[in-house]
């Protein structure tokens, strides 16, 4: 290892436990609450409401990929994690697709591209001001960016987009405004990470709205590289769970990996689940 990715580990590996001697004395806590996490974003979206879609194309982060520290722009990680909903959503034959915490839109207009054999595609934010850049996208969508993460011309883009029954809404993942097994396909990236108390409540929701197929991509403590990210999570109060938590929630589990690239400050596992309560038929 190169004496800068030494010297970064050890940062990381000295912050974190200078936060969690912190937390001890009952200093520097923070408790990750709908309610907090909700006056957060709303904040984060209305200062900024489109994103910063240039750094979203250009900057580099700190990853792990194949066991190694290096840098990699923001871009290539989340097309990494677009391609792995997309192939599970074309595994499940799904006609009918929910992103949990949809956020600016961008993630579920992505899979709207890739996907035109969905017939309903719905987002669900917990902030307003989230929604109505999502619906602003939906009209006037941000093409040089899904281009970079689809690899799909925008001219395409734009076409697959238009006319679809595309909406989002304003909610609580905790508390999901849907009939039961109305979608196919629901899915989540890096949304219940901000819910640490009360995943178990989103899990159950998530089962009770999935016809056939749920991903979740969320730090699961399985996932963890070492004991210093799990602090980490712990410190900032995300998710850091089991994945077998969503057993316990109404779901059979599928499968479960930890993707080669990853993030430097925690790592997430992939999860992909089905609902054990029988499927209702639908309706003809």
């Amino acid at each position: 290892m190169s004496g800068q990715n030494s010297r970064t580990l050890l940062k990381f590996y000295y912050q974190n436990t200078r936060w969690a001697l912190l937390r001890l004395l009952g200093r520097g806590r923070i408790h990750r609450s709908e309610a907090y996490v909700s006056d957060a974003y709303e904040r984060a979206y209305r200062d900024e409401p489109y994103g910063d879609t240039s750094a979203d194309l250009s900057r580099d982060r700190k990853v792990f990929r194949d066991g190694r520290l290096e840098y990699a722009s923001a871009i290539e990680y989340k097309s990494f994690l677009l391609e792995l909903f997309s192939n599970e959503l074309m595994a499940s034959g799904a006609r009918s697709m929910l992103e949990l915490g949809s956020g600016r839109g961008v993630f579920t207009l992505a899979l709207a591209a890739l996907h035109p054999e969905l017939e309903i595609i719905r987002g669900i934010e917990l902030t307003p001001s989230g929604v109505r850049t999502a619906e602003h996208f939906l009209t006037e969508p941000p093409l040089e960016l899904l281009a970079k993460l689809t690899k799909i011309s925008p001219a395409v883009i734009q076409s697959r987009l238009s006319g679809r029954d595309i909406r989002f809404i304003t909610g609580s993942i905790r508390q999901l405004p849907f009939a039961d097994r109305e979608f196919d396909f629901v899915f989540s990236n890096s949304v219940i990470e901000q819910i640490a108390d009360d995943y178990l409540d989103v899990f159950r929701e998530a089962a009770r709205v999935t016809r056939t197929t749920a991903c979740f991509s969320e730090p699961f403590r399985e996932a963890q590289r070492n004991f210093f990210q799990r602090l980490h999570l712990a410190n900032i109060d995300y998710f850091r769970a089991s994945y077998h938590e969503v057993e316990r929630a109404g779901f059979a589990i599928t499968r479960f990996t930890v993707p080669a690239f990853q993030k430097f400050e925690f790592s997430t596992g992939f999860l992909v689940a089905a609902p054990t309560t029988p499927k209702e038929p639908k309706a003809i």
